[in-house]
């Protein structure tokens, strides 16, 4: 195990409260990273990869459900591949009229905003060159390595590299669904909000490939709710689309309810009176010397500053007063949406240690699954 990832799993095990189940997970972590390749090791190099402790740390998450886990970089995958890499590399141009289409179709007909890049003369693959991947271009009979045109070869000398050692390509994101579709023909795709992005622009290059692009499902989203963020949430009488959507809002609630002493009726009341007693002040003062205008002004402003610095005084000691309840507020919102969605901030293995290693078997059992698109919340 490299030194990195023990101390990584270190400091989270320092992290982490004392419950029943810690000493299980973090366990399970050490021991998932300290497994060997997963692949043949000619192909490796020998080392395990993070894509090795990911796979054994996901199947031991997924035990029991029938969930099955492939690893891209296989070569046994990528041999079967190898007509896949040969067609793109031989069908550059209509791969690209294809994409050019879709992108096309995408934006000008349907007005969504493209979020693939369409470079110049890709080949939509990539090469792997001592160990490193490199993106292909290529122009009529000659292919090379975007950014490097010494690392060159005819297209010819390419396709038989793809039969050869199709392990020494992989495809970008324009191909990878369609070579997902060549690999494990399927009727339905579920995918995430960043995949289905670009998936509808995909489908002249499916056909262009010989494949038949799947039905594209949403996957559902979940917010794991621990019960002291739900006793949170129903102590002020909020719904979780409330904490995603409208915490401010509430919050604002709050404070105006919470406000028993009237202080914005009361500083709105005060500058009516303010603003007419001192126009007839104004008034008198000018009948005497109209030179003193700028003056009068002046003095205006001078008081509307301090009745605006002891109005913002006056708020900020009532929101100091509900202190408590806004940091249940701000705690709502660490929780709930650190920096956007839960699933994109958080691991599961806090949720393992709190609630047991078999959390996601359990949510699996537990949780039906909808008709439809859906963001749910589950509370624990």
């Amino acid at each position: 195990m490299p030194e990195s990832v023990a101390g990584l799993i270190d400091e989270f095990a320092a992290l982490m409260p004392d419950t029943e189940f810690k000493e299980e997970v973090v366990a399970r972590l050490r021991e998932a990273a300290s497994g060997g390749p997963a692949l043949d090791p000619a192909a490796t190099g020998g080392a395990p990869t993070l894509a090795d402790w990911f796979g054994r740390l996901m199947a031991w998450l997924f035990r029991g459900t029938g969930l099955v886990f492939l690893n891209s970089s296989d070569p046994a995958l990528r041999r079967i591949e190898a007509p896949f890499f040969a067609r793109a590399l031989t069908q550059q141009a209509e791969v690209e009229a294809a994409c050019a289409a879709g992108i096309a179709r995408w934006e000008r007909e349907l007005g969504f905003v493209c979020t693939v890049e369409q470079m110049p003369n890709s080949l939509n693959l990539f090469i792997y060159i001592d160990g490193e991947r490199l993106p292909l271009a290529g122009e009529g009979d000659r292919v090379w390595v975007r950014g490097r045109p010494e690392l060159s070869w005819s297209r010819a000398e390419l396709v038989d590299l793809a039969w050869r050692s199709p392990e020494r390509f992989s495809t970008n994101v324009v191909l990878r669904p369609v070579v997902q579709a060549y690999l494990l023909p399927d009727l339905f795709y579920v995918g995430g909000p960043g995949e289905i992005s670009y998936f509808g622009l995909l489908r002249d290059v499916y056909q262009t490939m010989g494949q038949q692009m799947p039905i594209v499902v949403p996957r559902e989203g979940f917010t794991l709710v621990e019960p002291p963020i739900a006793r949170i949430l129903q102590k002020h009488a909020m719904t979780l689309d409330d904490a995603f959507h409208r915490l401010e809002e509430r919050k604002q609630e709050l404070l105006e309810r919470e406000d028993r002493l009237g202080i914005a009726q009361a500083f709105a009341s005060f500058r009516q009176d303010f603003e007419r007693r001192h126009a007839e002040l104004a008034g008198l003062v000018l009948q005497l010397d109209p030179g003193l205008s700028q003056m009068v002004e002046e003095n205006r402003r001078q008081i509307e500053h301090q009745i605006n610095r002891l109005e913002e005084k006056a708020k900020q000691q009532h929101r100091k007063n509900c202190e408590t309840a806004l940091r249940q507020f701000d705690r709502l919102r660490a929780n709930l949406m650190p920096n956007g969605l839960q699933e994109r901030a958080f691991s599961v293995c806090a949720y393992l240690v709190k609630y047991g290693p078999d959390l996601v078997r359990r949510l699996v059992e537990e949780v039906p699954l909808e008709e439809g698109w859906s963001h749910r919340a589950i509370f624990l």
